[in-house]
């Protein structure tokens, strides 16, 4: 018996011990992780989510720690109806199909919808849901091993090989730019916030914003959460939307603007750059090369952030190490770890 089939039977056993026997399943369209996810539907219509996590490549207790944090904060996070943490099984409530993507899709008013999402940041951050305590730390070390994927990576699939001094240099270049962000306060960062995750669900206020996909969660710096919002890695954010809603979160929390600017800008960059290397490992790597399409549009938002004075050394590195021509999509033809 296969892995997949020992898999599917495991999933199979826990549909019928949560007492769903008789659902039809519907899985649905995968993301970039090894997680699945499954609706389970009765001959009556009612219907829960399944979420498949294989260990030990996942570990669902952090999703239902953050999960039962953010319900009891008034935010609405999917309920945890049957959890099997060792099996990487969890039963979870159905918040619907209505996703921001498929709502801007029909037409929903960007500006609404991208002010209730703010509003909804803002309350995980101000409504404190879970000690940050029971989370990872967003530390150096994090941050270190995501602007890595770029030089492991993005870079070697366009053919470019740094030496040591170049590696040297790129990190000591991240730990001078991230200063200011890991000096800052902690807040509750669920790190994929953006259309792709959030739901719109029919309650008023920020209950009205659905919460998917923060099983990574750590205590991280307050903007980054907007960042991966407003600066989204698949998605072109009007300009206008962009500004309103950074001006918006900026009064907000009172942060001195020019600050502000600083730490959108770093993180902005920390980001995408950490996304640039992801999308082409999970091209090389995992056979999925559609990821590869988004690149245009990460180098489209690198340019937009990249000025800022504080990133001027590392805009030297780039131009030295990665110039223009090789900010387009690779066309990576085997993992570039293997290359002699």
């Amino acid at each position: 018996m296969t892995n997949n089939e020992m898999r599917t039977r495991a999933r199979n056993h826990f549909i019928a011990d949560c007492g769903w026997h008789d659902s039809q399943v519907i899985a649905l369209k995968g993301d970039a992780s090894f997680r699945r996810y499954f609706r389970l539907r009765r001959p009556n219509g009612e219907s829960v989510m399944l979420m498949d996590a294989p260990p030990p490549h996942n570990d669902t207790q952090p999703f239902v720690t953050v999960a039962r944090g953010l319900k009891t904060a008034g935010l609405s996070a999917p309920q945890v109806l049957v959890a099997r943490i060792d099996e990487g099984f969890l039963l979870l409530e159905d918040l619907g199909d209505l996703t921001y993507s498929r709502a801007l899709r029909d037409g929903q008013s960007e500006a609404r919808l991208y002010r209730a999402a703010t509003q909804s940041c803002l309350a995980i951050q101000t409504r404190k849901p879970l000690d940050l305590a029971a989370l990872p730390d967003y530390d150096w070390e994090l941050y270190l091993r995501e602007v890595r994927l770029f030089t492991d990576w993005y870079l070697p699939a366009h053919g470019v090989s740094l030496g040591d001094s170049a590696v040297s240099e790129y990190e000591a270049i991240w730990r001078s730019l991230l200063q200011p962000i890991l000096a800052a306060p902690r807040v509750l960062v669920l790190r994929d916030f953006h259309v792709d995750n959030l739901m719109v669900l029919p309650q008023g206020g920020v209950a009205g914003v659905g919460l998917l996909d923060f099983q990574d969660a750590v205590g991280g710096h307050r903007l980054y959460d907007l960042v991966s919002l407003l600066d989204d890695a698949r998605r072109v954010v009007s300009p206008a939307v962009v500004r309103g809603e950074a001006d918006y979160f900026c009064q907000q929390l009172g942060q001195e603007p020019a600050d502000f600017e600083r730490d959108f800008a770093i993180l902005s960059l920390q980001r995408n750059f950490k996304i640039l290397g992801i999308f082409v490992r999970l091209a090389v790597r995992d056979g999925k090369s559609h990821y590869l399409e988004f690149i245009p549009h990460l180098w489209q938002l690198v340019a937009c952030r990249i000025d800022h004075p504080s990133a001027s050394g590392f805009k030297a590195w780039l131009d030295r190490h990665c110039p223009p021509p090789l900010r387009q999509q690779p066309q990576p033809a085997a993992n570039p770890r293997d290359r002699p």
